[in-house]
């Protein structure tokens, strides 16, 4: 069954709990948005097709600095940005 809660800081915290799988939070800003997300993952584990997204949901900030790092980086050089290494 899940848990809807008022934060002190005005949100909403649902937390769905189910034997043989691990707890899991997430805050919204409307209390019927948390009802709509614990039901839909209550229904989920109940019918058994629930996947675990909390590692998929949450990224670094680490991680997503040396992902963009790699991902900005060209992996070779034009000739246009290094016009003194053009060998004839």
């Amino acid at each position: 069954m899940a848990s809807i809660r008022r934060t002190p800081c005005g949100t909403w915290r649902a937390i769905v709990r189910r034997t043989g799988y691990r707890p899991h939070f997430r805050t919204f800003g409307t209390h019927q948005d948390a009802k709509h997300w614990a039901r839909l993952i209550e229904s989920e584990v109940d019918r058994a097709v629930f996947v675990d997204r909390g590692p998929s949901e949450r990224v670094r900030s680490t991680t997503f600095r040396a992902w963009l790092l790699l991902a900005s980086i060209p992996s070779r050089r034009s000739r246009s940005v290094q016009p003194h290494l053009q060998f004839d």
